[in-house]
C-alpha cells in the first residue's frame, strides 16, 4: 500500500514522515521510574567512602564542624544583606536617554 514501517514507530508515506508512540500505562511508567532509582540506591554505599557512615563521618564529633561552618556563614551573609540598601539599580529611568 505504499507505507513502509520502521521498527521504532517511523513511517514514511509519500514522501512525509509520520511518528506514533502508542500510549504508556502507569504501571509501565512506575516500572521505569524505579528502574531509573536502582543505580542512585545502590551507589550510595560508595558515599560512605569505607566507613559505612553517612558522609563518611565516623565520630558524632565531626558533624558539629559539618553543621556550624555553613551556620556561620548563613548568619554572617544574613547581617550583610541587612546592611546593604534596598533600592533598585536599574529601576531609575535616566532622563537623558529615550
Amino acid at each position: 500500500s505504499g507505507v513502509s514501517v520502521a521498527p521504532i514507530g517511523v513511517s514514511r508515506r509519500a514522501g512525509v514522515m509520520e511518528m506514533s508512540a502508542r500510549p504508556v500505562s502507569k504501571k509501565t511508567m512506575s516500572a521505569a521510574r524505579l528502574i531509573a532509582f536502582a543505580p542512585i540506591v545502590s551507589v550510595a554505599p560508595a558515599l560512605a567512602e569505607g566507613t559505612g557512615e553517612a558522609l563518611g563521618i565516623d565520630s558524632n564529633l565531626l558533624f558539629l564542624p559539618l553543621i556550624l561552618i555553613p551556620v556561620a556563614f548563613f548568619v554572617l551573609f544574613a547581617q550583610f544583606g541587612s546592611q546593604q540598601n534596598n533600592e533598585d539599580f536599574f529601576g531609575e529611568k535616566d532622563d537623558r536617554r529615550n
